[in-house]
């Protein structure tokens, strides 16, 4: 389907913003105590229609570019050409969430009626998603309360997609969370495959994520990394132990603690 079509169906008329969502779950660590990071980027309907198109052709021979697969090393010129159309050309602002997967699952091993806290709140995956949606729409109060309707844009393929299928559809239908929806600006989801030429939002959100978990995990950033924030303006918020078990107490006293910005801060890398 062409874009333009498929975004007819996406928004209404084709018109609003969407959010571009990719993961990078880093499981280098001897311990198995890798990062989880999910990063996402706002973009416009018509600037979408554009970042595709200018992906497509800077991929040249390759169907699609993946930074956990060397593309980067392999194809270098092509790489920089990607990073090339990664600004405020086309991306509005870019949000990150990270969380280290032991110590997710150490929190989510608690048992709560019976069953694991993971039961009821969902893995680590879902929790990310879930805090970029939140951090994406407090931006957009700022910013850009006018915009009304928000597409969510998911890379296929992940194991715990079901968890955020499951949470959007009932964000949708369910009228008792009418309020979560405005909230959200809900109007539509949907799992796309990130393998294609006319995935290239999402394989720019691909490249970020990979950075964000690289910088992370090294505490030495890429130059590359270092332009992807000073093109872009970019939130990230990395939730340790203690800001996991927060979320949970706040949940269960009926809270929003993805609510603000207070636990983000603006990446200047």
């Amino acid at each position: 389907m062409d874009i333009r079509e498929w975004l007819n169906v996406a928004l209404p008329l084709g018109k609003g913003s969407l959010i571009m969502y990719s993961l990078y779950a880093d499981e280098s660590s001897t311990d198995a105590a890798g990062l989880l990071t999910i990063a996402g980027y706002l973009i416009g309907s018509k600037a979408l229609v554009s970042l595709t198109e200018a992906w497509a052709t800077a991929l040249g021979p390759l169907e699609y570019f993946h930074m956990s697969e060397g593309h980067y090393r392999a194809h270098p010129d092509i790489y920089h050409a990607l990073l090339g159309l990664m600004t405020s050309d086309h991306l509005v602002v870019g949000f990150a969430a990270s969380v280290n997967q032991t110590e997710y699952k150490r929190v989510m091993g608690q048992k709560l009626h019976g069953r694991p806290l993971r039961y009821w709140f969902g893995g680590s995956y879902s929790f990310c998603v879930t805090a970029i949606a939140y951090l994406a729409n407090k931006w957009l109060d700022a910013n850009n309360p006018e915009e009304q309707d928000l597409a969510y844009v998911f890379e296929a393929g992940h194991a715990s997609q079901g968890e955020a299928d499951t949470f959007l559809h009932m964000i949708n239908r369910d009228r008792w969370l009418a309020d979560q929806r405005r909230i959200l600006r809900y109007f539509s989801h949907t799992f796309m495959d990130g393998k294609r030429k006319e995935s290239g939002a999402l394989q720019a959100a691909d490249i970020l994520a990979w950075h964000i978990t690289t910088a992370i995990r090294d505490a030495k950033p890429r130059e590359e990394c270092r332009i992807l924030s000073e093109s872009v303006q970019l939130w990230g918020v990395h939730y340790p132990e203690s800001a996991i078990r927060e979320n949970v107490h706040r949940q269960l006293e009926f809270c929003n603690f993805y609510g603000d910005l207070k636990g983000a801060k603006e990446l200047k890398i």
